[in-house]
């Protein structure tokens, strides 16, 4: 079942899996591809039931969000500070940068926001042969030729 404006599912149901993506904002995080189950209604009142016990507490309801969250998130391309592959774990997901944590808590627990587009790979590759158009026009090089030239020292 879907929305006719926007072919979007209106009801959710158990299995789904959506591919998102968050954009990077300079000086704040870089983008987050990522694969997500979300939560369901019944679900999703439970863990906020938990979030919000306050007697259990300094720090409870986030170590809950991130524990709700490593269980619905299927994969991601975050990286760590060595840029190997983050493994997604609560305390990866504690460790986010926390207007990435922000987001993914409202698209993935939540349901009240949506993710960004996902940008295709052929996005980048476009934008490849665009630099080498570039180079090729304004200096008279390839990327090969730019390449070689770099190699050499004097």
């Amino acid at each position: 079942m879907s929305n006719d404006q926007t072919n979007w599912p209106v009801f959710i149901t158990d299995g789904m899996t959506f591919e998102a993506y968050l954009k990077p904002i300079p000086r704040l995080h870089g983008g987050l591809r990522f694969k997500f189950r979300p939560w369901l209604g019944e679900e999703r009142a439970n863990v906020c039931r938990q979030v919000g016990d306050t007697t259990k507490g300094a720090g409870y309801g986030e170590k809950v969000v991130a524990i709700a969250l490593a269980k619905k998130i299927l994969e991601w391309d975050a990286k760590n500070a060595s840029g190997q592959p983050l493994e997604i774990t609560p305390d990866s997901v504690l460790g986010l940068q926390p207007e990435i944590s922000k987001r993914l808590y409202h698209i993935i627990l939540i349901g009240d926001e949506a993710y960004d587009a996902v940008p295709s790979d052929s996005s980048s590759e476009q934008l490849d042969d665009l630099v080498e158009e570039f180079d090729a026009n304004i200096f008279g090089t390839t990327k090969n030729e730019e390449a070689e030239k770099n190699l050499l020292t004097v």
